[in-house]
């Protein structure tokens, strides 16, 4: 009888160690659950924007482009560095595909007072940590440092004209050889545009121009070596170039 009530004491200690056990680990699940849950910036700090607090925010704006991480890096919940509620979220393997949301200019090398909702300060430094990105990956949002993305630029997109009075030799081996044309690069969204000219004629020899303009109403003015260049574009495809450097002057035609 005796060994028998240990056995069953025994074994009600043993219950009641791994009921004990599962409690606190119960415990430690919720109690960190609810701990990355009230981690954000507005459970913490009186003003935010985007996750950040906003006093250490210089500028920002929206990039919406894909990226590559070049080295293995931490996903943070706030692009801060010597903060405790910055919390890493998960590592990025280098080499893997992001898509780069916004760019973020913070403050930095300065201290810079923040207010708590609990009404105190947090003075925070972040050193020489000033360019960060916000990121998605795997449907999950956080900030990276702008050394471990490499943002990938679209190619420009160039066109080819030829003035009309270009004589081709492969169709024409009568009249004297001249050829004139000019090459224009442009990118999506950017109002500049990057224009060469080259020409060969039979009596004058070889010319060339390269500059750079913005194009407003159709019409981009530039100069090159003090002489002026002016490129009109019309919706037929043509473009009319009036120049001091004669040679370009014209009409030309997209091929």
């Amino acid at each position: 009888m005796q060994l028998t009530f240990l056995c069953i004491q025994e074994n009600g200690k043993m219950r009641s160690m791994i009921n004990y056990r599962k409690y606190f680990l119960l415990l430690f699940i919720f109690l960190s659950s609810l701990s990355i849950s009230k981690n954000t910036c507005n459970s913490i700090y009186n003003s935010c924007l985007d996750n950040i607090p906003e006093p250490l925010i210089d500028t920002s704006y929206n990039i919406d482009k894909n990226g590559i991480i070049t080295s293995d890096v931490n996903l943070r919940n706030m692009p801060l560095i010597y903060s405790s509620n910055s919390k890493v979220l998960k590592v990025i393997k280098k080499g893997t595909k992001v898509r780069v949301i916004k760019k973020y200019y913070l403050r930095h090398n300065s201290i810079v007072p923040v207010k708590r909702r609990d009404g105190h300060f947090d003075h925070i430094n972040n050193g020489r940590y000033q360019i960060w990105y916000l990121i998605n990956n795997e449907n999950g949002y956080g900030f990276i440092y702008e050394k471990f993305v490499s943002i990938k630029k679209p190619l420009p997109k160039f066109k080819r004209y030829r003035h009309l009075e270009s004589v081709n030799w492969i169709k024409d081996k009568v009249n004297p050889q001249k050829s004139i044309e000019i090459v224009i690069e442009y990118e999506s969204n950017n109002p500049y545009y990057m224009i060469t000219g080259y020409a060969w004629d039979y009596d004058s020899g070889y010319s060339s121009f390269n500059i750079r303009g913005e194009k407003t109403n159709n019409i981009i003015r530039s100069k090159y070596d003090e002489k002026d260049i002016t490129l009109r574009f019309y919706d037929d495809g043509y473009i009319l170039i009036v120049s001091e450097i004669q040679i370009f002057e014209g009409r030309y035609y997209n091929y």
